[in-house]
């Protein structure tokens, strides 16, 4: 037991990125470029903009739809309004399926030969993957592995992941704020490869951008999570490349 501890410390893929954090944040703070030019709209619609959710799940996703929509009624005064996610037009969001990532247990008694096949794949091609699977943590494999499915996508459609495409992403127990809801828009500084739209960085820093809030972007050098995301086809090619 002490080795396999060993091994999966030795494993892990954020270990070096603990050990270069102070550095990180002295080379976003100092070295890094920083913004400059008017800030890039990211514009909420049913082509843009998804929600990870297991099709096994579907009161999930209908507690989702509630809950943002009584939001998108507020920010719009109370008026009648829907951001049911089911691909009619006007809507902010569309569905989009979460990977169910099966463990040995459930191979055994469900697991099909091309869902295993498929598994193995994404194993060998992304080490972050093995790190879960390695700890037991199906849950989150199937859930990395959806938003890697995501992102593969997002490339799949762009040219060359030249960066013009992107996705807002929302796993399916996210709650949009009203602000959000009622303008439809992200905005952020014209080279953001991902925009966090979730509390979920543990580090950041303020960097001077005239066209931010108070003259300042922020950049995460350390974050957790991923509910709430934008992702351009740059930043999904990115992300892909050291998962």
């Amino acid at each position: 037991r002490g080795y396999y501890a060993l091994e999966l410390y030795l494993d892990d893929p954020f270990l070096e990125a603990k050990l270069i954090t102070p550095w990180k944040y002295l080379a976003v703070r100092y070295l890094q470029s920083q913004p400059s030019g008017p800030a890039r709209k990211f514009r909420m619609n049913v082509n843009t903009t998804l929600v990870i959710n297991l099709d096994r799940d579907g009161e999930r996703f209908r507690s989702f739809q509630r809950a943002n929509a009584g939001k998108l009624n507020e920010a719009n005064g109370s008026k009648n309004s829907s951001t049911y996610g089911n691909g009619r037009n006007g809507e902010l969001y569309r569905r989009f399926s979460a990977y169910p990532w099966q463990s040995p247990t459930s191979q055994a008694n469900n697991g099909s030969n091309h869902q295993l096949k498929e598994q193995e794949a994404a194993m060998m091609q992304y080490p972050a993957l093995r790190y879960s699977v390695k700890r037991g943590e199906w849950g989150d494999a199937g859930c990395t592995y959806s938003h890697i499915r995501l992102m593969e996508q997002l490339l799949e459609r762009s040219a060359g992941g030249d960066g013009r495409r992107y996705y807002i992403v929302f796993e399916d127990d996210a709650r949009m704020s009203p602000e959000l809801l009622g303008s439809g828009l992200v905005e952020a500084p014209p080279d953001a490869d991902i925009v966090l739209l979730s509390p979920t960085s543990t580090k950041s820093v303020r960097i001077p951008y005239k066209y931010g809030e108070d003259g300042y972007a922020i950049r995460a050098t350390q974050s957790w999570g991923a509910m709430a995301y934008v992702v351009t086809s740059s930043g999904a090619g990115k992300v892909l490349r050291y998962m």
